[in-house]
């Protein structure tokens, strides 16, 4: 008897980890599925009908002038006004000779190629975006210490200039109050099995916590450097100035910086801590760099290789664990 009644109980936690595990999965795989149907405006308008459907607090903001596209902000506000941002890009792209050459314009012709893109943009990125979504479902209700700042950003692809646009645009007042920024890029592919966090440019503390949470979620948590010369949007959170942000600005693209673009007018700002979450940081650059002299993109990302089958949902449901489990311990660990 007492053999019979052990064995039912570990069908019930069973039964209980399967329902768990479906009501986490399912609201995922459906925006993932979503997200990646159609163009940039499509994703934009896609993540801001969320918003609004679950009655959350948020904003856009143009992020240039010559440009259609925008950000979107949520807050999902707390106990206090001190501010931790959590930022995945929403924009896809391909890397051919189109892209190429739209980049000298800053990208403001992406509203004209990004239908025909080739890329779904499913990992990159829409693996952050719909774990940033899922966050949000969850915090909505949670009572949290901090106010917690979700940043949406587009035109990442073409130099960061969504986040480095919000960055800018930001008073020193506001800016004085952010703790630190957690950003979202290519996470959940298929064949990773852990957490990924790139140690070179995230902050020591923010490891050991994301160490402590992967424990506590019984959770690897794998650790890589970011190959040098590869950005995300965590780099516009590390500091900002003119001279630093005309340099990004020539890198990404020596003949459209030359327009003047809306982070240009910023007061300087000290960098606060960032810690950065990426599956992937051994992409072979080589050919990525070949697709943009290319008519059709043929890159890891970038490109048609870039659909749904590369993320497994059951890896952003991991990801999706780790962080319920770090953002407590970050609600806890400033106070």
């Amino acid at each position: 008897m007492k053999k019979i009644v052990i064995f039912l109980f570990l069908i019930g936690l069973t039964i209980n980890a399967q329902i768990h595990f479906k009501c986490d999965s399912v609201p995922i795989i459906h925006s993932l599925s979503q997200i990646t149907k159609k163009n940039n405006c499509h994703r934009f308008s896609y993540i801001q009908k969320y918003v609004k459907k679950n009655n959350l607090s948020f904003y856009t903001e143009s992020i240039d002038w010559l440009g259609v596209y925008r950000n979107i902000i949520v807050e999902k506000k707390g106990s206090c006004d001190s501010v931790v941002y959590i930022v995945s890009h929403y924009d896809k792209i391909d890397g051919n000779i189109f892209t190429s050459f739209n980049s000298f314009l800053n990208g403001d012709l992406d509203i004209l190629f990004s239908p025909f893109y080739l890329s779904k943009g499913a990992y990159d990125n829409g693996s952050g975006v719909v774990t940033s979504l899922a966050l949000l479902d969850w915090m909505k209700t949670k009572t949290t210490k901090y106010t917690y700042r979700f940043l949406f950003a587009g035109m990442e692809e073409y130099g960061l200039r969504g986040s480095r646009r919000h960055v800018s645009g930001l008073s020193i007042e506001d800016w004085n109050k952010c703790v630190c920024a957690v950003n979202i890029d290519m996470v959940g592919r298929v064949g990773i099995d852990g957490i990924s966090i790139t140690k070179n440019v995230s902050d020591s503390s923010l490891i050991v916590l994301a160490d402590s949470s992967a424990n506590r979620v019984k959770l690897k948590l794998l650790k890589a450097d970011l190959p040098k010369g590869a950005l995300s949007d965590f780099y516009s959170f590390m500091g900002q100035s003119f001279k630093k942000d005309i340099n990004i600005a020539f890198k990404s693209s020596l003949v459209g910086a030359i327009i003047p673009q809306r982070s240009y007018f910023t007061k300087c700002k000290k960098g606060i801590p960032i810690v950065d979450f990426s599956d992937d940081i051994k992409i072979d650059n080589t050919k990525i760099l070949l697709s943009y002299y290319s008519p059709v993109s043929f890159g890891a990302i970038h490109s048609y290789k870039d659909n749904i089958t590369v993320v497994d949902i059951n890896n952003i449901v991991n990801y999706q664990v780790f962080f319920r489990e770090f953002i407590n311990k970050l609600d806890n660990r400033y106070q």
